[in-house]
């Protein structure tokens, strides 16, 4: 994987930095000071490809404050231009605490012949990160493992124990792949004897159930006999009942005849019961009417002297009408003049209120006028403190980042300090005829000119310091006075919004109060013109001419008030005769109607009655032949029984017959299951003897120890090799793996031995700077023994490493190291903030912290 092009918006200390191009780029160093993201460039890189880096999580990962993040990066694999972009936003906020997120990934391919890209992706994320390590060839632990040497691990393999160093070892080469091998073997063993074990049980019955074959042979042809002698029996029953079958459905003829004969004799009773009330209620009613008829004479003459009293009270009740009808018109008019009258005086006394509050408005408008400019003129002078408070915050945020700058820089310079006072302590103490620094000869001269060498940085740099630090107290000082000054302008501000309001409020009270001056003025000459309408009651002209009209019609009416209570008593006396008349109607036509229904009722019972009398006749007949009946019917359920028990027995033989039938056949191919479960029981043992012999070379003293004990040798050339380089050939190192024992026998090691003009010692013995040339060597050793064993081409190299353990003679063979091995890759990128070591390089990338996110720019 050798990347091309990398574009980050929103990741770790980046906003939206300009795109960073590694086209064209062999070797180069990314510099900048701590902190401003020089680390992160890789972490671009590996979080777009695998989506992890150094975070805990993707949303450690966004830009402080930003809601999302994104990265694109293309890379060339193979000889194809690849892209990816990967995406993550920020959601809602959990109950828990933190937030939701999601994210997408996209893969897109060059299309030389199209000249674009084209998607690639698959239809899930997972499925489209698994499909880019089949393309890169290295997972995420491969890559950080080889192509990318991390801050601060450069030793995380020789600083450990030997038999830690072995497993770390294991790890790289993913040998745990053959602890699962060996872990699956087991459980296929498992398995295999599982069923080994559930075939010989199976095998045990079968065997049981074969040995009964004889007594179960004996019982089915017993069976047989009995089943045939009960289909006989059965037989022989169900043709003595087939003889007698007629009997049940005659006897069930008979039943329903008997039922259809007593239901008809209920109807006659009934019908009979519902005709005598019948024709005793036409009696009762031909009495009545009778009684009525012999009145006839007396109802009509008192009915006709009722009609002519009520013709004279109607006549005399409409002019009773009209009357009051004129009297309700008279009272109704003279209610709307009175309403009208009082309306106007209603809106006479409220205008009269209105002029009265518009005017007490007006009087206080100068008032307001001189309010409103005291007002803005507190006003302009608060606004005048809130820009000044403004500008002294701008100022504090300022002076506040360069104290932080001068702080960052003067722990990178006491850092810087204490690394000189160390080399200085060393010259000064150190015996050695060698300088431990350079490894040059160390006379006098020498050292006294590396005492003032490093007195003179060392000079510089506290000089640098103590500049920072006057510097940082007199600005948190000018802080303090600043903050000082805002208090005093805070005590005041807050009126101001207020203030605002009142002045607004005020120049809305004077624009009422001009405004009432000219209401008032019109209201005034509005009450009057109404005082004069009442005045001269100049209102309600056409209700004051239908009123004088009602008065002179009530004027015109003649009614008789006694006249009229008269004829009502009269009415009075003769209302009885209305409801005589009425029956005597109802009586001269019921008359005739009721004598011939009382004819058809006498003969409808008669009829009844004889209808009755001939049914009850039948029904004699027909319970005769039913008693006849029952005695035949009680031998056909005799027989029917005999039958029934003897289906039962049949039933029961028949059962046992099927079930010594099936029995036998089962035994048949238990037969055959035997021979099958014997053949498997043969393949598996095969089976199990093959996984025993799998799993022994899976064990770690198997193909694991074969591996590594080939592996040493190359890492051991390929790390002396790199080390040769680095320490003009001072440095070997040699690589143990196995150990004597005291109490005889060798016992599992990685010891690291390190061989040079002194003699061979242990790693632990050796000094920091010697040190970290064999952590760098054996590092850049294993990263392209991993590749190699990865099946991929390591084209791109990234070194995150920390320099301050090698003075100048060691940092120059590290650099010498490095261009040594720069041909095996096509990109190499080392991280650093030593100035001396940016300019050993031909290309150098800055990182620049800026307050709006970091920037990166190539230096040639």
């Amino acid at each position: 994987m050798l990347p091309i092009r990398l574009e980050m918006k929103n990741f770790l200390a980046y906003r939206s930095p300009d795109v960073l191009y590694f086209e064209g780029i062999h070797l180069a160093c990314l510099s900048g000071p701590n902190g401003a993201g020089k680390s992160s460039i890789l972490d671009a890189i590996t979080w777009a490809i695998w989506g992890r880096a150094r975070a805990r999580s993707d949303e450690e990962l966004i830009h402080i404050g930003q809601e999302d993040m994104a990265v694109t990066l293309d890379f060339m694999q193979d000889g194809t231009l690849y892209r990816v972009i990967r995406q993550r936003k920020l959601g809602a906020v959990r109950k828990g605490g933190g937030r939701t997120s999601n994210g997408s990934l996209d893969l897109l391919g060059w299309v030389d012949d199209e000249n674009t890209f084209r998607v690639i992706s698959e239809p899930s994320m997972r499925q489209t990160e698994h499909k880019l390590v089949e393309l890169i060839g290295l997972d995420y632990e491969t890559f950080i493992n080889s192509a990318y040497l991390q801050q601060g691990r450069a030793d995380a393999f020789t600083v450990q124990t030997p038999f830690h160093r072995k497993k770390i070892l294991s790890e790289i080469l993913n040998l745990g792949l053959w602890e699962a091998y060996e872990q699956q073997t087991k459980d296929y063993l498992r398995d295999i004897q599982a069923e080994l074990n559930a075939i010989t049980s199976r095998l045990e019955d079968i065997a049981r159930d074969i040995a009964e074959e004889p007594a179960i042979r004996h019982e089915y042809a017993l069976a047989e006999t009995q089943l045939q002698e009960a289909r006989e029996l059965t037989q022989a029953a169900e043709e003595s009942v087939r003889e007698m079958a007629w009997v049940q459905s005659e006897l069930s003829g008979a039943n329903s005849e008997r039922n259809q004969l007593e239901y008809q004799i209920r109807e006659r009773d009934r019908e009979l019961a519902s005709t005598l009330p019948e024709i005793e209620r036409y009696e009762r009613q031909r009495n009545e009417f009778q009684a009525i008829l012999e009145q006839r004479e007396a109802i009509e003459e008192g009915y006709a002297k009722l009609m002519q009293a009520q013709e004279e009270n109607q006549a005399l009740g409409d002019q009773l009408r009209v009357l009051r009808d004129v009297e309700q018109r008279i009272h109704q008019l003279e209610r709307q003049i009175n309403d009208v009258q009082q309306a106007i005086e209603h809106e006479i006394t409220s205008s009269e209120t209105l002029m009265a509050d518009a005017q007490e408005q007006a009087d206080i408008r100068d008032e307001l006028r001189g309010r409103m400019e005291h007002t803005l003129a507190e006003i302009v002078l608060l606004e005048q403190d809130e820009r000044r408070r403004d500008i002294l915050l701008q100022e504090i945020a300022d002076l506040r980042e360069e104290d932080a700058a001068l702080r960052a820089e003067n722990e990178a310079l006491k850092a810087e300090m204490d690394s000189i006072k160390q080399r200085l302590d060393m010259v000064k103490l150190i015996d050695d005829p060698t300088c431990p620094l350079c490894g040059q000869a160390l006379d006098e001269n020498h050292r006294q000119r590396l005492q003032e060498e490093f007195q003179q940085e060392g000079q510089a740099r506290g000089d640098r310091y103590r500049a920072n630090q006057k510097r940082m107290q007199e600005g948190r000082a000018e802080i303090q006075e600043r903050e000082q000054s805002i208090q005093i302008l805070a005590k005041r501000l807050p009126e101001l919004n207020g203030l605002r309001g009142q002045l607004g409020s005020l120049e809305q009270q004077v624009a009422d109060s001009d405004n009432a001056q000219r209401r008032a003025y019109e209201l005034s000459g509005h009450v009057e013109s109404l005082r004069q309408t009442i005045d001269n009651h100049d209102f309600a002209h056409e209700l004051h001419q239908q009123l004088a009209d009602a008065l002179e019609e009530y004027n015109r009416l003649e009614y008789d008030p006694d006249l009229h209570d008269n004829i009502r008593d009269t009415v009075e006396i003769y209302r009885s005769y209305q409801d005589q008349s009425n029956a005597l109607r109802r009586a001269l036509d019921a008359v005739p109607m009721i004598e011939q229904s009382l004819q058809e009722a006498h003969a409808r019972l008669a009829r009844y009655q004889a209808s009755k009398d001939a049914l009850i006749e039948q029904l004699g007949a027909v319970e005769g032949r039913i008693s006849e009946l029952d005695v035949q019917m009680e031998e056909w359920r005799r027989r029917e029984s005999e039958w029934t028990y003897r289906r039962s027995v049949e039933r029961q033989v028949l059962e046992k017959w099927t079930a010594l039938q099936q029995r036998l056949h089962a035994i048949e191919g238990q037969r055959q299951r035997y021979q099958e479960l014997e053949a498997r029981s043969h393949d598996l043992q095969e089976q199990q003897n093959t996984y025993k012999h799998l799993q022994m070379a899976f064990s770690k003293n198997g193909i694991p120890a074969m591996i590594i004990e080939s592996v040493i040798p190359e890492l051991e050339i390929a790390t002396n090799r790199l080390l040769a380089r680095m320490s003009a050939g001072r440095l070997t190192v040699r690589f143990d793996t196995q150990r004597e024992k005291k109490s005889g026998g060798v016992s599992e090691t990685f010891d690291i031995w390190i061989a040079d003009e002194l003699g061979t010692r242990d790693y632990s013995m050796y000094s920091g700077g010697e040190a970290f040339r064999v952590n760098f060597a054996l590092r850049i050793a294993i990263s392209q023994l991993l590749a190699r064993r990865a099946g991929a081409q390591l084209r791109t190299l990234f070194i995150d490493e920390g320099f301050g353990t090698q003075d100048d003679v060691g940092r120059e063979r590290l650099v010498e190291a490095i261009n040594a091995i720069q041909d095996d890759f096509d990109l190499i990128l080392v991280i650093t903030h030593i100035d001396d070591l940016r300019d050993a390089f031909p290309v150098r990338i800055e990182v620049e912290k800026l307050a709006d996110g970091s920037r990166v720019r190539i230096m040639g």
